[in-house]
């Protein structure tokens, strides 16, 4: 077969004009000013916008959880102590340290139309802090909050409906609701809004507003503002390319945690891109922390860093760990491509030519056009040489297909006939669990045909295919017993094992019964 397709590869941005570093085959230092056109566009925009929706809204929950916890240092103790701080998280955690149910005093009050009452009893069911956890039931109060005005349940109603979290998913009106929410300065809103505009949902695609949105948001610190602006300045999109101003949001989002600002700054660390310093080592250490927070995006890149050993040792074992990690929790393309190759290759992991097409197969059908093309010449150098095929499918794991390539190397059929070769892929198929290689095997070793006699180790083949049902296993066992083979001679066990064989349709088993006189 031929060379891979590509080498091992790491997505930066994983857009148009995304910067791509090849460092798997050779030198790191060599590789920071490789530029790669991107392919898999849609998929890594889908992978950002979620690191974004995310970002987001663990940034609303954190902002909850952290008034519930410093409210409580608000206030005297004593059962007629009065909160310090009369908003409404303070008074809800007042009540609960008096052991007194808050969520009817917040229900009387947000029906009376108290939008921060109601905006208490969302946070209290979002959080399951004074009432039990409900997305369903905080969303309903976000709503009722949101809609006597409230900037930050405006806010946090939006992203529910944007996400279908505890609500239908309705874009359109999640974009008014956002939209409301950041007429009145809340940061949240203003860069969820910018997402909106960014990917076109619930409102027609603008890329100059969702920069000038992201830029308010970054303007006022805010992460994801930061992140989503820096995508657009590395990019050009909606405003003038700018890579070293680009490198400084990314960072600064880094900086505050976002994964997919760690992710970028760390591949434009190890590059020296936008004016930076190459620091590898620092890049390795911020793509572990990315991800270890769960970004799958991170993972995968990891992957290529351990690959290449950029930032830590090589290490091709980890950098098959993580492309895996990221493949199965967020069907991540380059870590699929990445896995594709390395099982084409024998890279970090056993040469598999069913799992390369299979890891191919999947980054193929996500966009990726030169796995597709490692599909076809896969699939293509199979339907041109049978015997080749099954040789993928028994490293791939088929024991059948294991039995079969024995079989050819044993008959001649297809390949020059082999025996040691054909014992060989006989004792892989029946280590494989295949019932007529485990028997095929045990005869073999009881004729010492070319492997040595060891009727012990045939003993434990007959019984491996007994123990799968295989009718054919209960005749064998039966001659061992009638004939004292690996066993102690016994005619009326072998007789016994013949009538099973015979119960379970055994060619051969009612001969073998006759053949005793029974």
């Amino acid at each position: 077969m031929t060379a891979p397709l590509r080498k091992p590869r790491l997505h930066a941005l994983g857009l148009a004009t995304a910067l791509l570093l090849v460092m798997a085959m050779a030198p790191a230092a060599q590789a920071a000013d490789n530029y790669y056109a991107a392919q898999n566009k849609e998929r890594e925009h889908q992978n950002y916008i979620r690191q974004q929706e995310e970002s987001i809204y663990r940034s609303q929950v954190a902002d909850i959880r952290a008034r519930q916890t410093n409210s409580a240092s608000s206030y005297n103790g004593g059962a007629t102590a009065e909160p310090v701080k009369r908003d409404v998280v303070a008074t809800y955690t007042y009540i609960i340290e008096q052991k007194r149910d808050p969520v009817p005093d917040f229900t009387a009050r947000a029906n009376g139309g108290d939008a921060g009452a109601a905006r208490g009893l969302g946070e209290m069911y979002a959080t399951g802090y004074g009432a039990d956890q409900s997305d369903a039931t905080a969303a309903y109060w976000f709503r009722r909050a949101a809609d006597l005005g409230d900037a930050e349940s405006q806010a946090i109603y939006g992203n529910l409906l944007m996400t279908g979290r505890g609500v239908a998913r309705d874009a359109a009106a999640a974009v008014r609701y956002l939209r409301a929410a950041a007429d009145q300065g809340d940061i949240r809103a203003t860069t969820n809004l910018a997402l909106a505009y960014e990917t076109g949902e619930g409102v027609a695609k603008d890329p100059a507003e969702a920069a000038r949105l992201y830029r308010i948001a970054a303007d006022r610190g805010d992460a994801a503002g930061q992140a989503g602006l820096g995508k657009f300045v590395l990019l050009g999109e909606g405003v003038p390319q700018d890579m070293a101003y680009g490198a400084r949001l990314m960072k600064a989002a880094a900086d505050q945690g976002n994964t997919y600002g760690m992710t970028i700054y760390a591949v434009m660390l190890a590059t020296g891109q936008g004016g930076l310093t190459v620091d590898r080592d620092e890049a390795f250490r911020l793509l572990r922390e990315a991800a270890d927070a769960g970004s799958t995006m991170a993972m995968a890149r990891l992957g290529t860093f351990y690959f290449s050993g950029t930032g830590t040792a090589a290490d091709p074992a980890m950098a098959n760990f993580w492309w895996v990690k990221a493949a199965e929790e967020g069907e991540e393309v380059e870590a699929l491509a990445q896995l594709a190759i390395t099982a084409y290759n024998g890279m970090g992991q056993a040469l598999d030519m069913q799992r390369a097409l299979g890891y191919a197969r999947r980054a193929a059908a996500l966009g990726d056009e030169e796995m597709a093309g490692m599909v076809a010449q896969i699939e293509g150098a199979a339907a041109a040489d049978p015997f080749q095929s099954r040789i993928n499918a028994a490293n791939g794991g088929d024991a059948g297909a294991a039995f079969e390539v024995a079989n050819a190397y044993f008959r001649g059929d297809g390949v020059a006939a082999d025996p040691a070769q054909g014992m060989v892929w006989l004792r892989k198929a029946a280590e494989g669990g295949n019932g007529p290689a485990e028997l095929t095997l045990a005869v073999s070793l009881i004729q010492g045909d070319g492997v040595a006699v060891d009727t012990a180790e045939a003993l434990k083949w007959v019984q491996a295919a007994v123990d799968q049902g295989f009718a054919d296993a209960y005749i064998m066992m039966g001659q061992l017993y009638e004939m004292g083979i690996a066993v102690e001679q016994d005619r009326a066990k072998a007789l016994a094992w013949y009538q099973e064989a015979l119960r379970r349709g055994g060619n051969g088993a009612q001969a073998r019964i006759d053949a005793l006189g029974a």
